[in-house]
């Protein structure tokens, strides 16, 4: 795995189902829950239906008001909007996903640059580690690594 290559490297390796990586009592991994939405999912429609089931926004009403004082649309608006977002999600869930069936990407929750070890000499990437966040998603919700996308352009990102 070479710098910004890693993050689609890593998601090649793949598996069945949708949830978190768990270590089973045979040694090996399999996936299981993910915390505060269930699982594991068989399918991309099974995984987006439990999370508008349970998707909650971060901000209360009053939050959203004081945030929308001087917004394009009235804290009103903006509250049922985020209100209605989960049963429009759950309404459209079985066609949010091109590939529903498995397998699923592997996905690290903390995949910057303090968890890749690398040769000092070729700058391979030798290893990753920090994995007890690491869980299989709808290739829809992989992420491009944030972190590489300031790095300049000596560190083998193409040019924009």
């Amino acid at each position: 795995m070479d710098d910004c290559c890693g993050e689609v490297q890593l998601t090649a390796l793949r598996l069945p189902k949708i949830g978190m990586i768990i270590r089973n009592r045979e040694g090996g991994y399999e996936c299981g829950p993910l915390p505060g939405i269930g699982g594991p999912f068989d399918t991309a429609t099974a995984f987006f239906e439990a999370w508008a089931d349970t998707m909650k926004f971060k901000w209360d009403k009053e939050t959203i008001t004081s945030m929308m004082q001087r917004g394009p649309i009235s804290a009103e608006q903006m509250i049922a909007i985020i209100e209605n977002l989960p049963s429009q999600v759950k309404a459209i869930a079985s066609r949010l996903s091109v590939c529903s069936e498995g397998p699923f990407p592997l996905a690290h929750d903390d995949f910057y640059h303090s968890n890749i070890m690398v040769n000092e000499n070729s700058f391979e990437v030798t290893g990753i580690i920090d994995w007890e966040g690491a869980f299989t998603v709808p290739y829809e919700l992989i992420m491009f690594p944030e972190i590489l996308a300031f790095m300049p352009v000596s560190f083998g990102l193409p040019e924009t």
